[in-house]
């Protein structure tokens, strides 16, 4: 097979984007070879049958000069792929659907999101198939689509050896910084918590991904200041994966405020390095056993019911946080884990 990736980045530094890298390496086993059309390139390291081209971004050109590279690259190349792969970004599909349909280039869609338009429906209708991690993902209506693996790299996202007790409790969260994250919730219940006198501290771990979001930093900012919380509150930027690896180790319960409609990974991670997790999002009734999803999930929004599971959680005796511990990185490995990813991506693109 010859593949075509179109993808936002190829980083493995990226905070947000570094896991794509590792999906390519994984991916190369199954190809002669792959070639890659990213929006920006940064540090990369992939095997000998992979080949990355940019558009520009990292060089500041604009975006009709990403347009001409990206028109240059698909005809230039036309003979060095047969298949296309386009993860998450429908622009990619929307510019060269007609030209690969026209070509006879199988085009595979990747999109994980919980709203749509009518570019979306066009970029599905150029589409051999879609996929996506959640049945409440805007593509999964369309009978072309088929639920997916997230992918999680189960051999890296592991337990590590304990580094001595910290005390008290320790919540992280890490993506990130957006309203669509919605922080003011975790905030809130973590006040709701504090009065309580309960020992417990959070850890924001993210950076402000678009510049319109920095109001919204500030936003929770003031909302903590407010709350009296800034002893209990540790802010940490943006980044990399090698380091995201010792924040889930580090902390006890991570929390995911993410809304339904698509799969974050990172909650999936943290069930990998056998944490603890609440989250919100509705997917995770399909994920977690009933017995779980009563313990683990909470609803949208509400931050009374958020803090009382995390408290829940926090008075909970250790054989059975062992216990659960040990059935969420089970789950992972035999539902959504890289190599059961890759084994079913390329069942579907054969």
């Amino acid at each position: 097979m010859k593949l075509l990736i179109c993808t936002q980045k190829v980083d493995r530094q990226d905070s947000v984007l570094g896991f794509f890298h590792e999906w390519i390496a994984e991916f190369s086993k199954q190809c002669d070879n792959i070639l890659v059309i990213c929006l920006e390139k940064g540090e990369y390291g992939l095997p000998d049958n992979v080949e990355v081209l940019s558009l520009g971004k990292e060089n500041g050109l604009s975006r009709l000069k990403y347009i001409y590279r990206f028109y240059k690259f698909i005809w230039n190349y036309k003979s060095s792929y047969d298949k296309v792969f386009v993860h998450m970004n429908q622009e990619y599909v929307l510019l060269g659907g007609l030209f690969w349909k026209i070509l006879n280039k199988s085009i595979y869609f990747w999109r994980n999101h919980p709203k749509g338009s009518f570019l979306t429906d066009l970029a599905i209708f150029f589409a051999t198939k879609s996929f996506c991690t959640s049945r409440f993902s805007y593509t999964a209506k369309f009978r072309k689509n088929t639920l997916m693996p997230a992918g999680i790299n189960i051999n890296y996202f592991k337990k590590l050896q304990a580094q001595g007790e910290k005390g008290g409790m320790h919540l992280l969260y890490l993506g990130r910084i957006s309203p669509i994250k919605d922080l003011e919730t975790l905030i809130k219940a973590f006040a709701v918590i504090r009065k309580k006198n309960k020992e417990i501290f959070l850890t924001i771990v993210g950076g402000v991904g678009q510049e319109k979001d920095k109001p919204y930093l500030d936003k929770i900012k003031h909302l903590i200041n407010n709350f009296h919380l800034q002893d209990r509150i540790n802010f940490f930027g943006a980044v990399t994966p090698k380091e995201v690896l010792g924040f889930y180790n580090n902390d006890d319960i991570y929390i995911n405020l993410t809304k339904s409609g698509s799969l974050d990974k990172t909650t999936l991670e943290a069930m990998s390095c056998g944490k603890l997790i609440l989250v919100c999002n509705k997917s995770y009734f399909d994920i977690l056993p009933k017995y779980l999803s009563d313990i683990l999930i909470f609803r949208e929004g509400d931050a009374d019911d958020l803090a009382h599971k995390i408290l829940a959680l926090s008075d909970m005796d250790m054989y059975r946080k062992n216990a659960i511990k040990n059935e969420l990185r089970k789950i992972v490995i035999q539902t959504h884990s890289l190599d059961l990813l890759t084994k079913k991506l390329f069942y579907e693109i054969r």
